[in-house]
């Protein structure tokens, strides 16, 4: 039977179904979603350390598998049933240029889904407070991934230098453009664009950080001090890949005072009629920040600017909370 199928199966995702039928499933970390979870494809279990981020219930849906048990993050990330990422997602840390070995062990901060996206934050311990924390949203209405990864609670003074690779599959080719620092990855028919928020558009623009396609891996790099983020969007709405696109990292300022990328990092992107917007606080701020004229003391802000430059919310999560009052919002606007 299906059930003796689940029962003797060790498989992360066939576990995570037996959890299902269990009730085990780690509770919803969104306010007055509790009756809706199980109407939703996209699920996250704290038991089985496991998150699926998926888009729709048909065979052809947008899938993205988060294995973090074990110390390693697993990733299973398929369009339409073509897989394109496969594999474990690492990191190197360097504190003060001197390689950081300290077992990583990851817990589950946030988990959110709603009709707008699936969202997961993942954080691990690397010792004197300071923290490596993973963000993942799919976007259930279109085609974009967005991956964040950041190091937060360092001192002013502290170096740090974060290195990550992004496991692709081999067919997967990277070619990157050749005036700014979009770079986009092809296995036919799907075409991956990808974009660093946290850069400046154009390649001749120095940054404190690189993204280059290698093989079988999107490798990324952000150097500072304090506190470090990066942060890319995957968009595969495009097969010609030839839609107009443009975007910035953007200033945050708390109380008139420009923040330094230790303290926030913020950044846009337009593809085509999406225009998406993300920021993330790596300090907690007195007062609310500003950033492109939208105020908030959220630790992390993802959403979709209009026309108009209004910024309709997809996600933003809370910092300083416990877990009982941890808040995602979805579909809202910031004023």
């Amino acid at each position: 039977s299906a059930l003796a199928m689940l029962n003797a199966s060790d498989d992360p995702a066939l576990q995570l179904l037996k959890d299902l039928r269990r009730g085990r499933t780690s509770r919803p970390r969104v306010k007055g979603a509790g009756n809706k979870r199980s109407s939703r494809p996209g699920w996250q279990s704290d038991v089985r350390q496991f998150a699926l981020l998926r888009d729709v219930w048909s065979p052809d849906a947008n899938v993205l598998s988060v294995d973090y048990a074990g110390g390693d993050v697993q990733l299973n990330f398929s369009v339409s049933g073509q897989q394109l990422l496969s594999g474990c997602w690492t990191s190197n840390v360097l504190l003060n240029d001197q390689l950081l070995e300290h077992p990583l062990a990851w817990k589950c901060e946030c988990w959110f889904s709603d009709r707008d996206a699936d969202f997961v934050e993942l954080t691990a311990d690397l010792g004197e407070g300071i923290a490596l924390m993973r963000q993942l949203l799919l976007a259930r209405k279109e085609s974009m991934l967005l991956v964040a990864e950041a190091i937060r609670g360092a001192s002013p003074e502290t170096r740090l230098t974060l290195r990550s690779s992004l496991p692709t599959v081999p067919d997967l080719r990277g070619e990157p453009d050749g005036l700014t620092r979009e770079l986009q990855l092809t296995s036919e028919p799907i075409r991956l664009r990808v974009f660093p928020l946290h850069l400046p558009w154009e390649r001749t623009v120095p940054g404190t950080g690189r993204l280059s396609a290698a093989d079988a891996a999107l490798e990324c790099e952000v150097a500072g001090n304090q506190g470090v983020c990066q942060v890319v969007v995957l968009d595969w709405s495009d097969a010609g890949g030839e839609r107009p696109a443009d975007g910035t990292p953007l200033s945050v300022v708390e109380a008139g005072r420009p923040l330094s990328p230790g303290e926030a990092c913020a950044g846009r992107v337009r593809i085509g009629q999406n225009h998406w917007f993300y920021l993330h606080n790596l300090t907690r701020g007195q007062i609310p920040r500003s950033v492109a004229g939208h105020h908030t003391d959220s630790e992390t802000v993802i959403g979709k600017l209009d026309n108009e430059g209004d910024l309709h919310l997809l996600v933003h999560v809370e910092g300083d909370a416990g877990e009982e009052e941890s808040e995602q919002v979805s579909g809202e606007k910031s004023e």
